[in-house]
């Protein structure tokens, strides 16, 4: 049709061509010749299968994943931060941090930032919403980036509401014993003075049987 055709195939070797193919025709309209033109592009595909698998493993982290721009907006999210809220992709998109984040509040939000500029990093705990209202704890670790000039964050949330749990069944059982230990010392404390007392009363006891030995009957 005249057109030129583009092909990428793989070589034998695993190399890949990106092969043109221009078609030249004589006074009649009939193809005469194929001009043809091949350029490596070994190390694009390779780039892209690298990509490939990075969002692939993004996409599918045990963690959830969200990557923010400087005005809180969320720009990514991947399948356990749709999971862990309730809310789709094409939703998250639509949102910023604040309206998932309980303790985000926008006020707090340029002092985060400096924080991570100067840090790099920053970890801390806070809690998220879910669409439907729930509310679950979540450790929070934002690396601070920089790209074609604008500042971006990378977010991993986790899920701690089981290590919540524990901690709160750990506290439980720690004040259960200390309380064990006082009932305890407090039983050992009467123990000391009723044996006291029982040793004070022997000795009451005795000068009083002696006096009623030395006493008249009447």
């Amino acid at each position: 049709e005249g057109t030129t055709q583009r092909i990428e195939f793989q070589l034998p070797g695993g190399g890949w061509v990106d092969w043109l193919l221009t078609p030249e025709f004589d006074a009649q309209r009939q193809v005469k010749a194929i001009i043809t033109a091949a350029r490596d592009i070994t190390d694009r595909k390779c780039s892209e299968e690298q990509l490939r698998r990075t969002q692939f493993a993004m996409d599918r982290a045990g963690d959830s994943i969200l990557w923010v721009d400087g005005d809180a907006q969320i720009i990514y999210a991947n399948d356990k931060a749709c999971e862990s809220t309730g809310y789709s992709r094409e939703e998250l998109l639509q949102m910023t941090v604040h309206q998932i984040d309980l303790d985000f509040t926008p006020d707090l939000w340029p002092k985060h930032v400096a924080a991570m500029k100067e840090n790099g990093a920053v970890t801390f705990e806070s809690r998220h919403w879910t669409k439907d209202g729930r509310i679950f704890p979540v450790e929070v670790r934002t690396n601070y980036l920089e790209f074609d000039g604008k500042f971006y964050s990378c977010a991993f949330d986790r899920d701690i509401t089981e290590r919540k749990r524990a901690e709160e069944e750990q506290e439980r059982l720690r004040e259960q014993l200390s309380q064990a230990q006082k009932i305890e010392s407090v039983g050992r404390l009467a123990g000391g003075v009723a044996h006291d007392f029982n040793n004070m009363l022997g000795v009451i006891l005795g000068h009083t049987e002696m006096a009623l030995h030395q006493t008249d009957p009447q």
